[in-house]
Protein backbone atom coordinates (compact mmCIF):
# COMPACT_ATOMS: atom_id res chain seq x y z
CA UNK A 1 0.00 0.00 0.00
CA UNK A 2 1.30 3.46 -0.85
CA UNK A 3 1.98 5.47 2.26
CA UNK A 4 0.83 9.02 2.86
CA UNK A 5 1.46 11.57 0.15
CA UNK A 6 5.00 12.92 0.17
CA UNK A 7 5.48 16.01 2.31
CA UNK A 8 7.02 17.84 -0.62
CA UNK A 9 3.72 17.29 -2.45
CA UNK A 10 1.58 18.43 0.47
CA UNK A 11 1.39 15.30 2.60
CA UNK A 12 2.25 14.60 6.23
CA UNK A 13 5.98 14.27 6.87
CA UNK A 14 7.52 11.14 8.36
CA UNK A 15 9.28 12.87 11.22
CA UNK A 16 8.18 15.85 13.29
CA UNK A 17 10.93 15.40 15.86
CA UNK A 18 13.99 17.38 14.84
CA UNK A 19 17.26 15.52 14.37
CA UNK A 20 19.35 17.48 16.84
CA UNK A 21 22.83 15.99 17.32
CA UNK A 22 24.29 16.35 20.80
CA UNK A 23 27.71 15.48 22.12
CA UNK A 24 27.87 12.74 24.72
CA UNK A 25 29.05 14.33 27.98
CA UNK A 26 29.14 12.13 31.07
CA UNK A 27 28.35 13.37 34.57
CA UNK A 28 31.95 12.56 35.52
CA UNK A 29 33.20 14.90 32.78
CA UNK A 30 30.93 17.67 33.99
CA UNK A 31 32.28 17.28 37.52
CA UNK A 32 35.87 17.44 36.25
CA UNK A 33 35.13 20.61 34.27
CA UNK A 34 33.50 22.21 37.32
CA UNK A 35 36.58 21.31 39.37
CA UNK A 36 38.86 22.94 36.77
CA UNK A 37 36.75 26.10 36.88
CA UNK A 38 36.83 26.18 40.67
CA UNK A 39 40.60 25.75 40.72
CA UNK A 40 40.93 28.38 37.97
CA UNK A 41 43.56 26.37 36.04
CA UNK A 42 42.24 26.92 32.53
CA UNK A 43 45.49 26.42 30.62
CA UNK A 44 48.66 24.53 31.35
CA UNK A 45 50.76 26.10 28.59
CA UNK A 46 53.60 28.57 28.88
CA UNK A 47 55.18 30.05 25.77
CA UNK A 48 58.57 30.74 27.31
CA UNK A 49 61.62 28.52 27.80
CA UNK A 50 61.78 26.93 31.24
CA UNK A 51 64.12 24.36 32.77
CA UNK A 52 64.33 21.10 30.80
CA UNK A 53 61.78 22.22 28.21
CA UNK A 54 63.88 20.63 25.42
CA UNK A 55 63.34 17.21 27.01
CA UNK A 56 59.58 17.74 27.08
CA UNK A 57 59.56 18.59 23.37
CA UNK A 58 60.97 15.18 22.41
CA UNK A 59 59.31 12.95 25.01
CA UNK A 60 56.66 10.46 23.93
CA UNK A 61 53.10 11.18 24.95
CA UNK A 62 53.13 8.40 27.53
CA UNK A 63 56.42 9.67 28.97
CA UNK A 64 55.03 13.18 29.33
CA UNK A 65 52.12 11.84 31.32
CA UNK A 66 54.59 10.41 33.84
CA UNK A 67 57.07 13.32 34.03
CA UNK A 68 56.64 15.69 36.94
CA UNK A 69 56.81 19.24 35.63
CA UNK A 70 55.75 22.67 36.75
CA UNK A 71 52.03 23.33 36.70
CA UNK A 72 52.62 24.99 33.34
CA UNK A 73 54.92 23.70 30.62
CA UNK A 74 55.68 24.19 26.93
CA UNK A 75 53.69 21.01 26.18
CA UNK A 76 50.60 21.81 28.23
CA UNK A 77 49.08 21.10 31.61
CA UNK A 78 47.86 18.02 33.44
CA UNK A 79 44.74 17.34 31.38
CA UNK A 80 46.34 18.07 28.00
CA UNK A 81 49.14 15.61 28.72
CA UNK A 82 46.72 13.04 30.15
CA UNK A 83 44.46 13.32 27.10
CA UNK A 84 47.36 13.01 24.65
CA UNK A 85 48.64 9.95 26.52
CA UNK A 86 45.22 8.32 26.44
CA UNK A 87 44.81 8.96 22.70
CA UNK A 88 48.32 7.57 22.17
CA UNK A 89 47.32 4.36 23.93
CA UNK A 90 43.99 4.22 22.09
CA UNK A 91 45.61 4.54 18.65
CA UNK A 92 48.96 2.82 19.36
CA UNK A 93 50.75 6.09 18.58
CA UNK A 94 54.11 7.14 19.94
CA UNK A 95 53.49 10.88 19.80
CA UNK A 96 50.12 12.64 19.99
CA UNK A 97 50.09 16.43 19.80
CA UNK A 98 46.69 17.96 20.52
CA UNK A 99 45.68 21.23 18.85
CA UNK A 100 42.68 23.54 18.77
CA UNK A 101 41.34 22.07 15.50
CA UNK A 102 42.13 19.46 12.88
CA UNK A 103 42.74 22.31 10.43
CA UNK A 104 45.50 23.56 12.73
CA UNK A 105 46.75 19.99 13.03
CA UNK A 106 46.95 19.57 9.25
CA UNK A 107 48.83 22.82 8.84
CA UNK A 108 51.18 22.06 11.72
CA UNK A 109 51.99 18.58 10.42
CA UNK A 110 52.67 19.91 6.92
CA UNK A 111 54.93 22.65 8.29
CA UNK A 112 56.70 20.19 10.58
CA UNK A 113 57.75 18.16 7.53
CA UNK A 114 59.97 21.05 6.33
CA UNK A 115 58.83 21.03 2.70
CA UNK A 116 60.30 23.78 0.50
CA UNK A 117 57.92 26.56 -0.52
CA UNK A 118 55.55 25.60 -3.34
CA UNK A 119 56.11 21.86 -3.09
CA UNK A 120 53.19 19.77 -4.30
CA UNK A 121 50.82 17.80 -2.10
CA UNK A 122 48.58 15.30 -3.93
CA UNK A 123 45.02 14.97 -2.66
CA UNK A 124 41.41 14.29 -3.61
CA UNK A 125 39.24 17.29 -4.55
CA UNK A 126 36.26 15.71 -2.74
CA UNK A 127 36.68 16.83 0.86
CA UNK A 128 35.97 19.60 3.30
CA UNK A 129 37.90 22.75 2.40
CA UNK A 130 40.36 22.44 5.31
CA UNK A 131 42.17 19.59 3.56
CA UNK A 132 43.49 21.97 0.90
CA UNK A 133 43.40 25.28 2.81
CA UNK A 134 45.91 23.82 5.29
CA UNK A 135 48.20 23.05 2.37
CA UNK A 136 48.10 26.62 1.06
CA UNK A 137 48.43 28.01 4.60
CA UNK A 138 51.68 26.02 4.80
CA UNK A 139 52.99 27.72 1.61
CA UNK A 140 52.54 24.51 -0.37
CA UNK A 141 50.60 23.66 -3.54
CA UNK A 142 47.63 21.26 -3.74
CA UNK A 143 47.56 18.95 -6.75
CA UNK A 144 44.10 17.46 -7.18
CA UNK A 145 43.85 13.91 -8.54
CA UNK A 146 40.77 11.79 -9.05
CA UNK A 147 39.01 9.46 -6.65
CA UNK A 148 37.91 5.85 -6.82
CA UNK A 149 34.19 6.05 -7.58
CA UNK A 150 33.39 3.19 -5.20
CA UNK A 151 35.47 4.08 -2.13
CA UNK A 152 35.10 7.91 -2.52
CA UNK A 153 38.83 8.17 -1.67
CA UNK A 154 41.93 9.13 -3.66
CA UNK A 155 42.68 6.52 -6.35
CA UNK A 156 46.40 5.66 -6.71
CA UNK A 157 45.75 4.66 -10.32
CA UNK A 158 44.56 8.20 -11.10
CA UNK A 159 47.79 9.87 -10.02
CA UNK A 160 49.89 10.70 -13.13
CA UNK A 161 53.47 9.47 -13.03
CA UNK A 162 55.04 12.90 -13.54
CA UNK A 163 53.05 14.29 -10.62
CA UNK A 164 53.84 11.41 -8.26
CA UNK A 165 57.54 11.72 -9.09
CA UNK A 166 57.73 15.41 -8.19
CA UNK A 167 55.28 15.54 -5.28
CA UNK A 168 56.53 16.13 -1.77
CA UNK A 169 53.65 14.23 -0.20
CA UNK A 170 50.36 12.45 -0.74
CA UNK A 171 47.44 13.33 1.52
CA UNK A 172 45.10 10.38 2.02
CA UNK A 173 41.68 11.69 3.05
CA UNK A 174 39.66 9.01 4.84
CA UNK A 175 36.23 10.19 3.70
CA UNK A 176 33.44 8.91 5.95
CA UNK A 177 36.09 7.02 7.96
CA UNK A 178 37.08 4.94 4.91
CA UNK A 179 40.71 4.07 4.21
CA UNK A 180 40.33 3.58 0.46
CA UNK A 181 43.30 2.01 -1.34
CA UNK A 182 45.83 2.96 1.28
CA UNK A 183 48.24 0.21 0.20
CA UNK A 184 48.38 1.75 -3.26
CA UNK A 185 49.09 5.23 -1.89
CA UNK A 186 51.75 3.88 0.47
CA UNK A 187 53.38 2.08 -2.45
CA UNK A 188 53.55 5.27 -4.54
CA UNK A 189 54.95 7.22 -1.60
CA UNK A 190 57.63 4.60 -1.02
CA UNK A 191 58.63 4.22 -4.67
CA UNK A 192 58.98 7.99 -5.17
CA UNK A 193 60.39 8.83 -1.73
CA UNK A 194 57.56 11.19 -0.87
CA UNK A 195 55.69 11.48 2.41
CA UNK A 196 52.23 10.21 3.22
CA UNK A 197 49.94 12.31 5.40
CA UNK A 198 46.63 10.87 6.58
CA UNK A 199 43.72 13.23 6.98
CA UNK A 200 41.96 10.85 9.35
CA UNK A 201 39.70 13.59 10.69
CA UNK A 202 36.67 11.36 10.22
CA UNK A 203 38.36 8.05 11.08
CA UNK A 204 38.99 7.86 14.83
CA UNK A 205 39.53 4.22 15.86
CA UNK A 206 39.23 2.96 12.30
CA UNK A 207 41.80 0.36 11.26
CA UNK A 208 43.37 -0.75 7.98
CA UNK A 209 44.82 -4.24 7.99
CA UNK A 210 44.59 -4.11 11.78
CA UNK A 211 46.55 -0.82 12.10
CA UNK A 212 44.94 2.41 13.31
CA UNK A 213 44.21 4.95 10.60
CA UNK A 214 46.33 8.02 11.16
CA UNK A 215 49.38 5.92 12.08
CA UNK A 216 50.30 4.35 8.74
CA UNK A 217 51.77 7.50 7.20
CA UNK A 218 54.48 9.91 8.34
CA UNK A 219 51.82 11.91 10.17
CA UNK A 220 48.10 11.50 10.74
CA UNK A 221 45.43 13.98 11.75
CA UNK A 222 42.37 13.43 13.92
CA UNK A 223 39.44 15.79 14.42
CA UNK A 224 37.69 16.27 17.74
CA UNK A 225 35.04 18.74 16.64
CA UNK A 226 31.48 18.13 17.78
CA UNK A 227 30.11 15.58 15.28
CA UNK A 228 33.14 13.27 15.52
CA UNK A 229 33.48 10.02 17.51
CA UNK A 230 35.44 11.99 20.14
CA UNK A 231 34.97 15.69 20.84
CA UNK A 232 36.98 18.10 22.98
CA UNK A 233 34.32 20.62 23.79
CA UNK A 234 33.17 21.35 20.26
CA UNK A 235 36.51 21.87 18.54
CA UNK A 236 39.94 20.25 18.59
CA UNK A 237 42.36 18.04 16.70
CA UNK A 238 45.61 16.11 16.99
CA UNK A 239 48.69 15.08 15.06
CA UNK A 240 49.79 11.45 15.37
CA UNK A 241 53.32 10.42 14.44
CA UNK A 242 56.12 8.02 15.30
CA UNK A 243 58.77 10.53 14.18
CA UNK A 244 60.28 12.54 17.04
CA UNK A 245 61.35 15.38 14.74
CA UNK A 246 57.79 15.82 13.47
CA UNK A 247 56.43 15.68 17.02
CA UNK A 248 58.97 18.20 18.30
CA UNK A 249 58.33 20.70 15.54
CA UNK A 250 54.55 20.29 15.77
CA UNK A 251 54.78 21.09 19.48
CA UNK A 252 56.82 24.20 18.66
CA UNK A 253 54.41 25.34 15.95
CA UNK A 254 51.49 24.81 18.32
CA UNK A 255 52.97 26.99 21.05
CA UNK A 256 54.86 30.11 19.89
CA UNK A 257 57.88 28.13 18.73
CA UNK A 258 59.91 31.22 17.91
CA UNK A 259 60.03 32.00 21.64
CA UNK A 260 61.47 28.57 22.41
CA UNK A 261 64.21 28.21 19.81
CA UNK A 262 67.83 28.63 20.84
CA UNK A 263 70.90 30.10 19.11
CA UNK A 264 72.35 26.61 18.70
CA UNK A 265 69.45 25.46 16.48
CA UNK A 266 70.33 24.17 13.01
CA UNK A 267 68.66 25.66 9.94
CA UNK A 268 66.38 22.63 9.51
CA UNK A 269 65.32 22.98 13.14
CA UNK A 270 64.38 26.63 12.63
CA UNK A 271 62.35 26.14 9.43
CA UNK A 272 58.65 26.90 10.06
CA UNK A 273 58.92 27.32 13.83
CA UNK A 274 57.51 30.82 13.72
CA UNK A 275 54.78 29.48 15.89
CA UNK A 276 51.07 29.91 16.33
CA UNK A 277 48.75 29.61 19.27
CA UNK A 278 47.06 26.32 18.39
CA UNK A 279 46.85 25.14 22.00
CA UNK A 280 44.11 23.09 23.62
CA UNK A 281 42.65 24.27 26.94
CA UNK A 282 42.50 22.15 30.07
CA UNK A 283 38.69 22.06 29.92
CA UNK A 284 38.76 20.78 26.34
CA UNK A 285 41.32 18.12 27.19
CA UNK A 286 39.34 17.01 30.25
CA UNK A 287 36.23 16.60 28.10
CA UNK A 288 38.29 14.60 25.63
CA UNK A 289 39.42 12.26 28.39
CA UNK A 290 35.82 11.44 29.23
CA UNK A 291 35.10 10.79 25.57
CA UNK A 292 37.96 8.30 25.25
CA UNK A 293 36.72 6.52 28.39
CA UNK A 294 33.38 5.97 26.64
CA UNK A 295 34.64 5.42 23.09
CA UNK A 296 33.65 1.75 22.92
CA UNK A 297 30.04 2.62 23.72
CA UNK A 298 29.98 5.54 21.28
CA UNK A 299 31.54 3.50 18.48
CA UNK A 300 29.10 0.65 19.11
CA UNK A 301 26.19 3.04 18.57
CA UNK A 302 27.68 4.20 15.27
CA UNK A 303 28.36 0.79 13.78
CA UNK A 304 25.03 -0.63 14.95
CA UNK A 305 23.05 2.23 13.41
CA UNK A 306 25.16 2.14 10.25
CA UNK A 307 24.74 -1.58 9.67
CA UNK A 308 21.02 -1.41 10.36
CA UNK A 309 20.39 1.58 8.09
CA UNK A 310 22.55 0.23 5.28
CA UNK A 311 20.85 -3.18 5.41
CA UNK A 312 17.37 -1.59 5.51
CA UNK A 313 17.97 0.75 2.58
CA UNK A 314 19.71 -1.83 0.45
CA UNK A 315 16.78 -4.21 0.96
CA UNK A 316 14.27 -1.46 0.18
CA UNK A 317 15.83 0.21 -2.86
CA UNK A 318 19.31 -1.19 -3.36
CA UNK A 319 18.86 -1.21 -7.14
CA UNK A 320 18.75 2.59 -7.09
CA UNK A 321 21.97 3.37 -5.24
CA UNK A 322 25.35 1.97 -4.21
CA UNK A 323 26.79 2.25 -0.73
CA UNK A 324 30.34 3.49 -0.28
CA UNK A 325 32.77 0.55 -0.55
CA UNK A 326 34.59 0.24 2.78
CA UNK A 327 38.16 -1.11 2.81
CA UNK A 328 38.81 -0.95 6.56
CA UNK A 329 39.51 -3.99 8.71
CA UNK A 330 37.70 -2.16 11.51
CA UNK A 331 35.14 0.54 10.79
CA UNK A 332 33.39 3.13 12.98
CA UNK A 333 31.63 5.39 10.49
CA UNK A 334 31.38 9.14 10.67
CA UNK A 335 28.66 9.22 8.02
CA UNK A 336 26.78 6.71 5.90
CA UNK A 337 27.46 7.72 2.31
CA UNK A 338 25.83 6.49 -0.91
CA UNK A 339 25.76 7.21 -4.64
CA UNK A 340 22.21 7.72 -5.94
CA UNK A 341 21.62 6.42 -9.47
CA UNK A 342 19.30 8.75 -11.37
CA UNK A 343 19.26 6.59 -14.50
CA UNK A 344 17.99 3.49 -12.67
CA UNK A 345 15.60 5.28 -10.32
CA UNK A 346 14.29 7.93 -12.66
CA UNK A 347 14.70 10.50 -9.87
CA UNK A 348 17.63 12.87 -9.53
CA UNK A 349 19.82 12.97 -6.46
CA UNK A 350 18.73 16.55 -5.87
CA UNK A 351 15.08 15.56 -5.91
CA UNK A 352 15.71 12.75 -3.43
CA UNK A 353 17.56 15.15 -1.11
CA UNK A 354 14.79 17.73 -1.31
CA UNK A 355 12.11 15.12 -0.66
CA UNK A 356 14.01 13.67 2.32
CA UNK A 357 14.43 17.10 3.89
CA UNK A 358 10.71 17.76 3.47
CA UNK A 359 10.08 14.51 5.37
CA UNK A 360 12.17 15.82 8.30
CA UNK A 361 15.32 13.87 7.34
CA UNK A 362 18.47 16.02 7.06
CA UNK A 363 20.78 14.74 4.33
CA UNK A 364 24.08 15.96 2.93
CA UNK A 365 24.29 16.30 -0.84
CA UNK A 366 28.05 16.38 -1.17
CA UNK A 367 30.17 19.46 -0.64
CA UNK A 368 29.35 22.97 -1.95
CA UNK A 369 31.92 22.52 -4.72
CA UNK A 370 34.97 20.41 -5.43
CA UNK A 371 38.01 22.00 -3.85
CA UNK A 372 39.55 22.22 -7.33
CA UNK A 373 36.70 24.53 -8.38
CA UNK A 374 37.59 27.22 -5.87
CA UNK A 375 38.52 30.54 -7.54
CA UNK A 376 41.73 30.61 -5.46
CA UNK A 377 43.03 27.61 -7.38
CA UNK A 378 41.55 28.48 -10.77
CA UNK A 379 43.22 31.91 -10.60
CA UNK A 380 46.35 30.78 -8.70
CA UNK A 381 45.83 33.46 -6.07
CA UNK A 382 46.44 32.91 -2.37
CA UNK A 383 49.18 34.99 -0.72
CA UNK A 384 49.40 38.38 -2.41
CA UNK A 385 48.60 38.82 -6.09
CA UNK A 386 51.70 37.30 -7.70
CA UNK A 387 50.65 33.64 -7.70
CA UNK A 388 52.45 32.56 -4.52
CA UNK A 389 52.92 29.68 -3.66
CA UNK A 390 51.55 28.19 -6.92
CA UNK A 391 54.30 29.85 -8.98
CA UNK A 392 56.86 27.68 -7.15
CA UNK A 393 55.20 24.45 -8.28
CA UNK A 394 56.33 22.30 -11.18
CA UNK A 395 52.93 20.84 -12.06
CA UNK A 396 50.21 23.04 -10.61
CA UNK A 397 47.11 23.07 -12.75
CA UNK A 398 43.48 22.61 -11.83
CA UNK A 399 42.58 20.80 -15.05
CA UNK A 400 43.55 17.27 -14.00
CA UNK A 401 41.08 14.58 -15.06
CA UNK A 402 38.62 14.57 -12.15
CA UNK A 403 35.85 12.60 -13.83
CA UNK A 404 34.93 10.41 -10.86
CA UNK A 405 34.97 13.28 -8.37
CA UNK A 406 32.58 15.22 -10.60
CA UNK A 407 30.27 12.21 -10.85
CA UNK A 408 30.27 11.72 -7.08
CA UNK A 409 29.54 15.40 -6.53
CA UNK A 410 26.30 14.93 -8.48
CA UNK A 411 25.30 11.60 -6.93
CA UNK A 412 26.36 11.73 -3.27
CA UNK A 413 23.98 11.49 -0.34
CA UNK A 414 25.25 11.31 3.24
CA UNK A 415 23.57 10.68 6.59
CA UNK A 416 25.11 12.08 9.76
CA UNK A 417 22.46 10.61 12.07
CA UNK A 418 24.25 7.35 12.86
CA UNK A 419 26.04 8.48 16.02
CA UNK A 420 24.89 9.28 19.56
CA UNK A 421 22.14 10.04 20.58
CA UNK A 422 20.32 8.22 17.76
CA UNK A 423 19.05 4.63 17.75
CA UNK A 424 17.40 2.14 15.42
CA UNK A 425 14.03 3.91 15.59
CA UNK A 426 15.69 6.98 14.11
CA UNK A 427 17.12 4.80 11.32
CA UNK A 428 13.59 3.50 10.70
CA UNK A 429 12.43 7.08 10.08
CA UNK A 430 15.08 7.48 7.37
CA UNK A 431 14.01 4.21 5.78
CA UNK A 432 10.33 5.21 5.96
CA UNK A 433 11.09 8.45 4.16
CA UNK A 434 12.86 6.53 1.40
CA UNK A 435 9.88 4.18 1.10
CA UNK A 436 7.57 7.13 0.52
CA UNK A 437 9.94 8.42 -2.16
CA UNK A 438 10.12 5.06 -3.92
CA UNK A 439 6.34 4.58 -3.74
CA UNK A 440 5.80 8.06 -5.23
CA UNK A 441 8.66 8.21 -7.70
CA UNK A 442 6.38 8.59 -10.71
CA UNK A 443 4.90 11.73 -9.17
CA UNK A 444 8.36 13.03 -8.29
CA UNK A 445 9.53 12.67 -11.87
CA UNK A 446 7.09 15.44 -12.81
CA UNK A 447 8.22 17.79 -10.05
CA UNK A 448 10.50 20.67 -11.06
CA UNK A 449 13.13 21.80 -8.53
CA UNK A 450 15.89 24.31 -8.16
CA UNK A 451 18.02 22.50 -5.56
CA UNK A 452 19.89 24.34 -2.85
CA UNK A 453 21.23 23.36 0.55
CA UNK A 454 24.18 21.15 1.30
CA UNK A 455 25.46 20.39 4.72
CA UNK A 456 29.07 19.76 5.62
CA UNK A 457 30.97 19.51 8.87
CA UNK A 458 34.05 21.46 9.80
CA UNK A 459 37.45 20.10 10.58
Amino acid sequence: MIQDKLAILGGRKVRDKVFSPKAYISEESIEVVVDILRNKNLTGFIGSPIDNFEEDLISTSNQLQNIETLSRSVVGGFYVKAFESKVASLTSSKYVVSLNSATSALQSALMALNFPVGQEIILSPFSFTASCSAIVASNLTPIFCDIDIDTFCLDPNKIPLDISKSAAAIMAIHWNSNAGDLDGLLSIAKSHSCRLIEDASQAICGKYRGIHLGTLGDAGILSFNEPKNITTGGEGGAVLTSDVSIARKTRLIRNHGEALTLDKELIEDLVNVIGYNFRLTEIQAALGLGQVDNIDTLNHIRIKNYNYLRHSLENLCGDYFSSQKITNSEYYPYTYGIRWNEQKSGISRDMVALALRAEGIPVASGIPRLMSDHPMFKKSIAWGDSGFPFNHSLNFKVCQDLTNAKILQKEYLGFFQIGYPYDLSDMDDITSAFKKIIDSKEELKKYEINPTNTYISGR
